[in-house]
């Protein structure tokens, strides 16, 4: 199998799955980590990944799970451009505004990223979320606000611009007090952290 990327959690390489392109997502052995906890580690964390993609599948674009084993995802293979990329160019309001509006449907079937930033949004044919490595089944507001915070923080300069849009997406996406409780609790993370800086 041919690389595809790497990341610290796992590798990805292109395969196929019944003739259909597919990546193969690989978590390797951390030498740093004792054996037996690395273990259980890696497979706890590719079992966890599996569960979230299949509850994720009906309810956001998100890659199919085609097949697991006790370290290793097979996923549909997805085109497209990181979210990360296309903001490098003029636009990307729609895109946001879509990213926002994946998120809430996430949210709001309890399933929370861990890592949601331009680096895990794909825009392709559609907008797709991909990489839950780090996710989670949760309602807890704080790890909701919390997706909301890192893909804000994503957009660097170009938050006062594009967050407006993202924001707006995620609020159609769910009841509109919860996401507007959401929000609200983003926000108090920020001042919290900015306390704490004085």
């Amino acid at each position: 199998m041919k690389k595809f990327d790497g990341g610290a959690e796992a590798t990805l390489y292109e395969t196929t799955f019944e003739g259909k392109p597919a990546l193969a997502k690989k978590r390797a052995p951390k030498n740093y980590r004792h054996p037996q906890l690395d273990e259980r580690l890696r497979s706890r964390r590719t079992r966890q990944e599996a569960k979230i993609l299949r509850a994720a599948k009906p309810e956001a674009n998100v890659p199919e799970l085609y097949g697991e084993t006790k370290y290793e995802l097979i996923e549909s293979r997805v085109d497209g451009v990181l979210l990360r990329k296309r903001l490098e160019k003029k636009g990307g309001a729609t895109e946001c505004c879509e990213a926002g509006r994946q998120l809430g449907l996430l949210h709001g079937a309890g399933i929370v990223h861990g890592d949601y930033s331009t680096s895990n949004v794909l825009v392709g044919r559609k907008v797709t979320v991909i990489d839950f490595g780090l996710g989670s089944f949760s309602n807890e507001l704080e790890k909701r606000a919390e997706d909301i915070l890192l893909f804000k923080k994503s957009l660097q300069a170009r938050e006062d611009e594009l967050f407006p849009s993202f924001a707006e997406g995620y609020a159609t996406a769910m009841d509109k007090k919860e996401a507007q409780g959401v929000l609200e609790r983003a926000n108090v993370i920020i001042s919290r952290a900015r306390y704490a800086q004085r």
